[in-house]
């Protein structure tokens, strides 16, 4: 290919799919392969882009306005995940999953990780895009420069549990998962500009807002991603993961030795939450994406017309194979409850192998995700055979039904007529938006994982002086759990 010219399948006078599958044949896509992206097409009634542009906003229809969002997410996902150049731009002489083997570096890991950010010394000032490497690792021999380094063991702050410190996923090698978060630019600058970052800057600060980005100009706004990596095993397919060599660094209070470690291992993607604020959304549009071999389904699923009381005490399947990351049929742990320790206290030793998790999907995918993963993964595996990223799905996307015409700052996301997309059937109490858990960061909380109304509660770490509260910090939990106060 000598450039990048965008992919689309959709409806229209003339079929946007037939655009679509005529250039994906000069990649060698097959008639049948074709003729699948056509019924993937047609599953969507939208249409469906494979581009490197990041969508600044939703596009709503009257239609169906949450497969609107799920088409929004999977644009974003495409687009994030896009092959990078060295600096972090997309590189636009290629297109995703188009390598011989299907995966390649990707646009957001060259984003900033909030923990580089607030591990500086106190007279430092965080520069874009830079890594804080152990010195540990830097020592290695197998460390590279620029490698990625996996120095937190948390979604966030320095643990190595699942939401609501729920406890740790292991998967069936006694594996412990890693997580991250990583922030764009204009994130990172409001982050910067107003010293968030620090105690002084916090309790300086008169309110907290970050970017909606601008419609008009096609900018985006504030994006922030949390990643689950798994280290992958000879039991693990790599074929089916968007895998990257990794330093992975372990405190020693995590360590059975009580030494910090540092060791090379390859690490594959399985979760990823995508949070991205808007002109129409400035409570944000949060969308969650898993690798489809992380779970199997419960033995029943609540759907999103259902009450979700028993969410949370579920029946594991007892007729599935092994062939997932993060359940197996019988074993010490209960269904999607954390495994027990593996020392002789109460504490995990990362170094040492823990009794796997047994975790099902107790909540049935949002409504619409499923037709709208099938036309995606459809369409990549057309590009790609060999592409990674058909391996991927979107779980549900949450998003505020208050469209607005104009960047607000308002937390208060529950108003009248909001969210319909998760209000429990025939309710007459109002709005009841239902969980929407990623089992790599939710598992053990699918009843009450809830995007949007958990982070609603979000605030600073530091206290304005005087004051007995701290300020909203915009539904932005990290600058509340990374900043160190004492």
């Amino acid at each position: 290919m000598t450039g990048y010219r965008s992919r689309r399948i959709g409806h229209g006078k003339k079929p946007n799919w037939l655009v679509g599958i005529s250039l994906i044949s000069l990649l060698g896509a097959s008639d049948v392969l074709a003729e699948e992206v056509a019924v993937a097409a047609q599953l969507d009634y939208q249409s469906i882009v494979i581009g490197p542009k990041l969508p600044p906003d939703v596009s709503l229809t009257q239609e169906n306005r949450q497969r609107d969002m799920d088409v929004f997410s999977w644009q974003s996902f495409v687009a994030l995940n896009w092959p990078s150049t060295k600096i972090g731009t997309p590189d636009y002489q290629t297109i995703i999953g188009a390598t011989s083997g299907g995966d390649h570096d990707v646009v957001w890991q060259h984003w900033s990780s909030t923990a580089d950010i607030f591990d500086l010394a106190s007279d430092k000032i965080p520069t874009w895009g830079q890594q804080l490497v152990p010195a540990l690792c830097r020592q290695s021999t197998d460390y590279k420069p620029g490698m990625k380094v996996l120095a937190s063991v948390s979604k966030s702050d320095d643990f190595f549990e699942e939401a609501f410190d729920s406890g740790p996923l292991v998967d069936q090698s006694g594996n412990f998962t890693r997580y991250e978060i990583r922030i764009n630019k204009p994130m990172f600058d409001t982050v910067v500009q107003n010293a968030l970052y620090t105690t002084a800057g916090q309790q300086a600060a008169s309110s907290v807002s970050f970017s909606c980005g601008d419609n008009s100009t096609g900018d985006e706004g504030a994006v922030m991603v949390k990643a689950a990596w798994k280290i992958l095993s000879t039991q693990d397919d790599a074929s089916r993961y968007h895998a990257v060599p990794a330093m992975v660094f372990t405190p020693g209070k995590y360590r059975s030795d009580g030494q910090d470690a540092c060791e090379l291992e390859t690490v594959g993607l399985a979760g990823l939450h995508v949070v991205h604020k808007t002109v129409q959304q400035p409570q944000w549009i949060w969308s969650s994406f898993e690798q489809i071999d992380n779970v199997p389904d419960c033995e029943a699923q609540n759907t999103f017309f259902t009450d979700p009381s028993a969410l949370n005490s579920p029946q594991c399947p007892d007729t599935v194979a092994d062939q997932y990351s993060y359940f197996k049929s019988s074993g010490s742990t209960a269904c999607n409850a954390a495994p027990p320790p593996n020392s002789s206290g109460s504490s995990y030793h990362l170094d040492k192998p823990a009794a796997p998790s047994r975790v099902c999907r107790a909540n049935a995918l949002e409504t619409s995700a499923p037709p709208v993963n099938q036309a995606y993964q459809t369409l990549l595996k057309a590009i790609n055979p060999a592409s990674v990223w058909q391996y991927y799905q979107l779980i549900g996307t949450q998003w505020n039904a208050d469209i607005q015409s104009s960047c607000t700052l308002d937390t208060n996301y529950v108003k009248d007529n909001t969210l319909p997309q998760y209000k429990t059937k025939d309710s007459s109490v109002g709005p009841t938006p239902l969980p929407m858990a990623n089992s790599t960061m939710e598992g053990y909380e699918q009843g009450t994982a809830n995007c949007i109304s958990c982070h609603a509660s979000a605030n600073l770490k530091a206290k304005p002086k005087g004051a007995t509260t701290a300020l909203p910090s915009d539904f932005v939990w990290f600058l509340n759990q990374e900043l160190d106060t004492e």
